[in-house]
């Protein structure tokens, strides 16, 4: 039993460093070394396991991923091309309801520290064009841009996700896509269907607060015909990102690669006014992240290389719970409490994969990732819903009245889709 209480006392304290706001990388080191200590491994042998997982090319390009990523999204949020795109875009929809549906994504498109906040005064114009309340803007604002967690590239979720299970992003995605069109259609259903346009001064706002109301609804007029050059500013602001989708899509590149493509053309295209420095660059990249990531790597090696699973699995087999209701509950008791999908997914896919048959692994990856996405999403630590919610000065019970039924859809979802995706099921 000593292995089963070395991986148990680990995963506590992983939580534990957690919710205590310690680095990730820190609290997946410390819970590395309490797992491969109980395993028996000893401080050499552990060395040597943490050593080759975090040095396996699955780690290193990994590392590589996060790294273009973030700083790719640097570069376009300092540049200004990042609200360019969404500049252009709100000219291009001409719809309040559209607007609202599709800045948060478009803000969450890229991995941006505090997003929410970044996307949440976007929302509140056109929002209020439709009348809606503080607390529906503060759900709007949370459940469009969260859709991103299933399907974007520039997820690290997605990309930790897909290297932990070994397969391709890309095809990841596919499994996952369902999820986020629950997400959109749900989110619509309650949150924007019935919404009614509104005149500006019933709004309450001030005069020049109404001024810039109807110039903004002059702007979203269905009716009205695009921007001039609307269409062109947004493939220009859009082009690094889509240069990077289409290369590693035409070409087959490693994601990293086909990153740093984007990259390329996002300093040729803002080198004029943004004289950057290799300084500059280095600061934007996320080097807490891919410690994280690493970190994640090697916790995954040393269970594996431990064999602590082996008393794990003896004790499922004796137990009457079932497999897959495990491995959805401990995903989502770890993110409620963690409000960190990382963290939730570098524990629970080594835990829980191993003891389930290859053919099988993408129905559970699946289950467990929508397990912990609903309790990050819904959890009283998650930042976004935080900042958020003060932004819009509604309580969390007040938003969570809003998108509960997004939540609900999802969990019921994603076991549909167990199912489907389980062979012989």
């Amino acid at each position: 039993m000593t292995k089963l209480l070395g991986l148990g006392i680990g995963f506590i304290l992983i939580v534990g460093l957690v919710i205590a706001k310690k680095p990730l990388a820190l609290a997946m080191f410390a819970g590395t070394l309490v797992t491969g200590l109980g395993a028996g491994l000893g401080f050499d042998g552990l060395a040597k396991v943490w050593w080759g997982a975090i040095t396996h090319r699955d780690s290193l390009e990994l590392a590589a991923m996060v790294g273009c990523i973030t700083l790719l999204s640097h570069i376009m949020a300092k540049s200004g091309l990042h609200d360019r795109l969404v500049a252009a875009t709100i000219k291009l929809l001409r719809s309040a309801k559209l607007a609202v549906m599709v800045i948060p994504p478009l803000i969450g498109a890229m991995p941006i520290p505090g997003g929410a906040i970044v996307s949440a005064p976007l929302v509140d114009k056109p929002a209020d064009l439709l009348g809606l309340s503080q607390s529906r803007k503060a759900a709007i604002n949370l459940v469009f841009r969260h859709a991103n967690f299933f399907i974007l590239p520039f997820s690290s979720s997605l990309v930790l996700a897909a290297k932990l299970i070994q397969v391709d992003l890309y095809y990841l995605i596919s499994k996952l896509f369902p999820l986020a069109l629950v997400i959109w259609l749900v989110g619509y259903l309650t949150l924007v269907r019935d919404a009614r346009p509104v005149a500006a001064s019933a709004t309450g706002a001030s005069p020049e607060g109404s001024a810039a109301a109807g110039q903004l609804a002059a702007g979203l007029d269905v009716g009205a015909g695009p921007g001039a050059g609307a269409g062109r500013e947004f493939l220009v602001a859009a082009s690094p990102i889509l240069l990077a989708l289409g290369v590693g899509f035409a070409f087959g590149l490693p994601f990293w690669l086909a990153v740093s493509f984007g990259i390329l053309l996002a300093l040729a295209l803002t080198w004029r006014t943004h004289p950057w420095t290799a300084a500059g660059l280095a600061r934007g990249i996320d080097v807490k992240l891919i410690a994280a990531m690493f970190a994640i790597m090697g916790f995954r090696g040393v269970v594996v290389g431990g064999q602590s699973l082996s008393q794990v699995a003896a004790l499922f087999e004796a137990s009457s719970i079932p497999l897959p209701v495990l491995g959805f509950f401990l995903a989502f008791a770890i993110s409620i409490v963690s409000a960190n999908h990382n963290t939730t997914l570098g524990i629970v896919y080594p835990m829980i994969l191993p003891l389930v048959a290859p053919q099988q692994v993408m129905a559970y990856a699946m289950l467990m990732f929508a397990g912990s996405f609903v309790a990050y999403f819904g959890s009283p630590l998650h930042l976004c819903a935080i900042l958020t919610n003060d932004y819009c000065k509604v309580s969390l019970a007040e938003s969570f009245r809003e998108f509960y039924p997004m939540l609900i859809a999802v969990a019921v979802a994603a076991w549909g889709l167990f199912f489907l995706y389980l062979p012989g099921a």
